[in-house]
């Protein structure tokens, strides 16, 4: 019976198989950025907060956490991934064309949420490390035990948002500037402009209209 299965399903696996090749390729051009952000950003918090601002321990990493997951780690990480991704886009779009929509925005949603789960945990990490406190087993025990998960999802959900969006209007303007003959230099330099001004207005809106930034010292 599988043997029989197997012709059947040949046209679903190489377009399975080509999609998965996009979203390694697209996440493993951004880790690296995205890792590094999460370490300055973690050690940096933790670091201000606790020997410049004089305070716990737990209270920065709760700050930190607050920062990552609300302020500003979801915009940052599709920022990153836009800024690194918009020359594949563009000519991704060049020559897929009829197929540039599954080559350009259908990766984006995986690799978003790979990226944020990736930041989040180098910037957890980080910040522990960087924390005076010498259990850091114990520590990032309690760091992890107070991640809200509502909180999580909607971190993620905003970062697919954004790349998504950014992914999006890079395609838009891609193929209207081939259309147009502009240079592909033009082209990428607009698209990218374009779309990071996008993600802003994207988190403008939603702070303002969407959930609205609870700020305030934990108890």
């Amino acid at each position: 019976m599988l043997r029989s299965m197997v012709p059947l399903l040949r046209p679903l696996w190489s377009p399975l198989r080509s999609y998965l090749a996009l979203v390694d390729r697209d996440g493993q051009r951004c880790s690296g950025p995205v890792l590094l952000s999460g370490v300055v950003v973690g050690t940096g918090v933790v670091r201000l907060l606790g020997e410049s601002l004089a305070q716990t321990s737990r209270f920065s990493l709760e700050v930190l956490m607050l920062m990552v997951l609300q302020v500003f780690g979801p915009m940052l990480v599709a920022m990153i991934a836009i800024i690194r991704l918009t020359p594949d886009w563009v000519e991704r779009a060049g020559t897929a064309r009829g197929r540039a929509w599954h080559a350009v925005v259908l990766p984006a949603l995986p690799v978003a949420f790979g990226l944020m789960l990736q930041f989040l945990a180098v910037s957890l990490i980080s910040g522990v490390a960087a924390s005076p406190r010498a259990d850091f087993a114990g520590e990032l025990a309690e760091v992890l035990g107070g991640l809200e998960w509502p909180d999580l999802v909607r971190a993620l959900l905003r970062c697919a948002l954004f790349l998504l969006a950014g992914a999006s209007w890079c395609l838009r303007e891609t193929l209207v500037g081939l259309a147009r003959r502009r240079p592909l230099a033009d082209i990428v330099g607009d698209g990218l402009l374009h779309a990071l001004l996008l993600v802003l207005l994207l988190k403008l809106f939603w702070i303002l209209a969407i959930d609205p930034l609870r700020l305030g010292r934990p108890q």
